[in-house]
């Protein structure tokens, strides 16, 4: 048997009705696995949930939202900093031929801790976050805690 392999139309890139530009779309709650420098050496490992976010030009019908994780899953063997959530922000933003990327990684990230009594050790959990805006050649990055 014989399979031809037809090249579907890339929709999202056709002109839409009515044209009118969206500020943000993208997906939210995407886990994946990383790993993150820590502060007395070495790295801990987590899972993060990440929220990605572009504009979408007026001229433009959607966006592929495939190329998101796409992107993503590229740099999930280095470590996650700002210059990667920088690097990974601009795949996405030209990937999907917009202005803007907002990229966030959430994820539980655990301190050891000595009480002040006892002096024994425990885990003490966080909630992090790494929120990233690639927009042309400006990049802004924040960290909460």
């Amino acid at each position: 048997m014989i399979v031809k392999k037809t090249k579907l139309p890339d929709v999202q890139l056709t002109k839409p009705e009515h044209e009118i530009a969206i500020e943000k779309v993208g997906i939210e709650n995407l886990l994946v696995p990383i790993f993150v420098s820590q502060k007395v050496g070495g790295f801990q490992y987590s899972t993060a949930k990440i929220d990605c976010s572009v504009d979408l030009a007026a001229h433009l019908k959607g966006i592929s939202m495939s190329r998101i994780p796409r992107s993503i899953n590229q740099f999930l063997d280095r470590p996650l900093s700002s210059k990667i959530i920088k690097e990974i922000a601009e795949e996405v933003r030209i990937n999907l031929e917009a202005e803007n990327c907002e990229l966030t990684y959430s994820f539980p990230y655990f301190v050891k801790k000595f009480a002040p009594s006892s002096n024994e050790s425990g885990l003490v959990h966080y909630n992090a976050l790494f929120n990233g805006i690639k927009s042309g050649d400006n990049f802004e990055f924040n960290i909460l805690v």
